[in-house]
């Protein structure tokens, strides 16, 4: 939930001031002190919070939590809620759920001068789709890929040679139940993997020595499999392999 709502939030400012630097819009400070067509400008005028020196649309206030607002409405539904802060003492804000919260954190900036409510508008709606988006990666994460077989490097031809063929297989929810190996069209054989995913292929299960491809296949707890293909060479006493090269 923290991870989520924390990038939820973290996008949320990203996408505020790429909107800030895109679009340039004034503060209502400006604006008013300025005057326009059809009003006289207010020299003397001052909001009642201090105006940030950054372009005002949209407002990272109200698109942050409206992100926040989805992420935690996902998690919790919409509990009613009170606030309270050193602010009024003894006084409680009741919200009937985190999207009225966040509504009125974005409402705070028009009151406090240095917001027009467009602004907010919009920032609610940019957060609230940061929220979402946010929601269906965290969702993908947690999706099973399958198994994902990683040779350690160097990947490349023409390495010094070692003992045995060593990675590591790996799935992002299961464990990995099982790895095999199959050298050409010859009969599969198992590959121990350790609850961490490591392996070793030894050079001497790659005999007899020579030039070699070799078929790994990686089994998740859930049936699901993948594979790579590598081409190996063994020395003349069958005691070290090459570096390997990955074909597929």
């Amino acid at each position: 939930m923290f991870a989520e709502l924390n990038v939820a939030i973290a996008d949320a400012a990203i996408a505020t001031a790429d909107a800030k630097y895109t679009w340039w819009t004034w503060r209502p400070v400006t604006a008013i002190v300025a005057g326009g067509d059809r009003d006289r400008p207010m020299p003397d005028w001052t909001p009642l919070l201090w105006t940030p020196n950054h372009p005002g649309y949209v407002s990272g206030h109200a698109a942050c939590s409206g992100a926040a607002a989805t992420i935690l409405t996902a998690w919790f539904g919409t509990p009613k809620f009170t606030s309270v802060g050193p602010g009024l003492a003894g006084v409680g804000r009741v919200f009937s759920g985190f999207q009225q919260a966040a509504e009125e954190a974005a409402q705070s900036r028009v009151f406090g001068g240095i917001h027009f409510p467009f602004e907010n508008a919009d920032g609610l709606a940019t957060g609230r789709s940061v929220g979402t988006w946010t929601l269906a990666v965290f969702q993908r994460a947690v999706e099973e890929r399958g198994p994902l077989i990683m040779l350690d490097p160097p990947l490349a031809a023409g390495g010094p040679p070692a003992a045995a063929v060593t990675g590591r297989a790996l799935n992002n929810l299961t464990p990995v139940t099982a790895l095999s190996a199959r050298l050409g069209d010859r009969e599969t054989f198992a590959v121990a993997v350790d609850e961490r995913g490591a392996f070793a292929l030894p050079a001497r299960r790659l005999s007899p020595p020579g030039r070699h491809v070799v078929t790994l296949t990686a089994t998740s707890g859930t049936g699901r499999t993948s594979e790579v293909r590598l081409e190996v060479e063994t020395n003349l006493a069958g005691d070290t392999v090459g570096v390997p090269v990955l074909i597929r």
